[in-house]
């Protein structure tokens, strides 16, 4: 799992790459998988906001952000493509 500081660490990266103020240096990121069973191990989830205190303790930062609230838009899956031939294991899948 990918937490908030992490996105914040990928988003810092990109821009010491490409040099604009634009999150993600305003390139396409693509952020596959399912980011709600598990949460990440000794972080936050990547739509919770990274406190002030945590940027000013691993980067020397002040100022809280939350990256995916301010440049994340995403598309919730809603077809089952996998069990869509078998109905019954489909629907017991979903109870």
């Amino acid at each position: 799992m990918v937490s908030s500081l992490n996105l914040t660490y990928i988003h810092m990266r990109i821009n010491d790459l490409f040099k604009s103020d634009e999150w993600f240096c305003g390139k396409s990121v693509l952020f596959i998988g399912d980011i709600l069973p598990l949460p990440p191990v000794r972080g936050k989830p990547v739509f919770d906001k990274v406190r002030a205190s945590t940027l000013i303790y691993w980067l020397g930062s002040n100022g809280a952000v939350n990256i995916w609230r301010d440049s994340v838009t995403y598309d919730k899956l809603t077809i089952n493509e996998r069990q869509q031939t078998n109905q019954k294991f489909s629907e017991m899948l979903a109870k």
